[in-house]
């Protein structure tokens, strides 16, 4: 097979050099995964994984209703659509007899230029977010939820579904079942579905399908929808690079693609228990709390923590601001303390972006400290982190917490990581296991 790599992690960021030199300091290596050729769209739906092919499942005067994201520049939709509008009309299906589902959610709609480039090739586009309340029909309930989802997608012969693999704080990862129980939802179910409530749950969490109960709610949503089968495409959490293909049966392909994304972007520390976890390496873009805060929710709550129990993460600050981070941002100035803010928001349903701070107030509420650095902080500090004028600052406000060379890992900040602690050898002193409320915090590993 050919040996060509599939684009990977960055280089291990080298030691920054205003950190103390007696700090004992790990870079984060890349993870292996598996360097196999990347699968194409056209040969992932040649070769479904646990499924028939479209030309099988379709023919003349099928209905076909494909629930996609609602843009096509920049997607993974770009790259499938148009290889699964090719083989719907190999198997004989009729333009006019395709719709395209375009997701709900924040996400713009759809570009003049990418209608054009649709034009011709279906028979319906489909505005979930815009559909009256009446395009709407009952599932029933699932895990006590109401579920109302866009009658095209009952209506159709045959529901497909495309999307991207990215690691997702409810989710484990997007993909597989969401573009139809989240993307064809009605308003009030999707409200429902992005409640703190499920954040409260052991197994739901970033990088994590086995015993979600979120991700079990999406899959019987999409099972009593019909679908039948997904294109999804792996993407490079740091820019969204779609990486490779796989298309089949929901669940075995939504599967296969998380374990690729698992041995690619999960890589195990040197150590078992840091004192400090040093963000480093930020981009410009993504110097903000709202994207260190996704690095100190893997740092600190997984199974497999790298961050021992009151250890602190320094984050760079000083980048603009992001526009998906204003509902972060809110929900922060709106609270004093995190648990202030955890009340706040499992009182109602979650904006997206919320999930973000919640996560952050978890790590804080369980006892890890934040300190974000940048050359020109505001003289008071936030309730969510202690600011910094220099790395070299952050470094001394650090020690007055963990004490004195401590255990440093540095990973990159924003790079969509999600560390493993590994199983070096610590240090006396360094705590029980039993002691340690990030690694209680759920069961099994990453």
């Amino acid at each position: 097979m050919d040996e060509r790599p599939l684009p990977s992690l960055p280089e291990p960021p080298a030691a920054p050099p205003a950190l103390p030199r007696g700090w004992r300091i790990d870079a984060l290596e890349p993870g292996d995964g598996d360097r196999d050729e990347p699968i194409s769209a056209e040969r992932a739906l040649a070769t479904p994984v646990a499924a028939l092919t479209v030309e099988e499942l379709a023919g003349p005067g099928s209905r076909v209703a494909i629930a996609c994201g609602a843009a096509l520049n920049g997607s993974p939709d770009a790259l499938i659509l148009p290889v699964l509008l090719d083989a719907l009309a190999r198997a004989g299906v009729r333009a006019a007899d395709i719709a395209l589902l375009l997701a709900g959610g924040d996400r713009p709609g759809l570009s003049a230029a990418d209608r054009a480039a649709l034009a011709g090739r279906v028979g319906g586009l489909v505005d979930v977010p815009a559909a009256a309340r009446a395009d709407f029909v009952s599932l029933g309930a699932v895990d006590g939820i109401t579920v109302r989802l866009h009658h095209r997608a009952f209506e159709a012969d045959l529901l497909l579904a495309t999307g991207g693999v990215l690691a997702d704080e409810f989710a484990g990862y997007t993909g597989g079942a969401d573009s139809v129980a989240v993307g064809c939802a009605d308003p009030e179910t999707r409200l429902a579905l992005h409640s703190a409530a499920f954040l409260e749950q052991p197994a739901t969490r970033s990088g994590n399908l086995t015993d979600n109960v979120y991700q079990r709610l999406l899959r019987e949503v999409a099972r009593r929808a019909g679908l039948l089968l997904v294109v999804n495409a792996l993407l490079h959490p740091a820019d969204g690079t779609a990486l490779l293909v796989l298309a089949g049966a929901p669940a075995p392909t939504h599967d296969a693609l998380a374990r690729l994304a698992a041995a690619r972007f999960s890589p195990q520390a040197p150590g078992d228990a840091y004192d400090v976890v040093v963000l480093a390496d930020a981009p410009d873009d993504r110097r903000t709390l709202y994207h260190a805060s996704r690095d100190i929710a893997a740092a600190t709550l997984a199974p497999r923590a790298v961050l021992r129990p009151q250890g602190v993460i320094i984050a760079q600050g000083g980048g603009d601001e992001d526009p998906a981070a204003v509902a972060f941002e809110r929900a922060l100035t709106d609270a004093t303390s995190a648990e202030m803010l955890l009340r706040q928001l499992r009182a109602r349903g979650l904006a997206p972006g919320e999930e973000r701070a919640y996560r952050l107030a978890q790590s804080l509420a369980a006892g890890a400290h934040v300190v974000m650095w940048q050359p020109d902080a505001p003289g008071r500090d936030p309730w969510s982190a202690t600011l910094a004028r220099s790395l070299a600052e952050a470094a001394e406000l650090a020690e007055a917490w963990v004490g004195h060379r401590p255990r440093a890992l540095l990973v990159p900040q924003g790079a969509g990581l999600l560390p493993v602690a590994g199983f070096g050898a610590r240090d006396p002193g360094d705590g029980d296991d039993a002691d340690n409320p990030f690694g209680a915090w759920a069961d099994g590993a990453l």
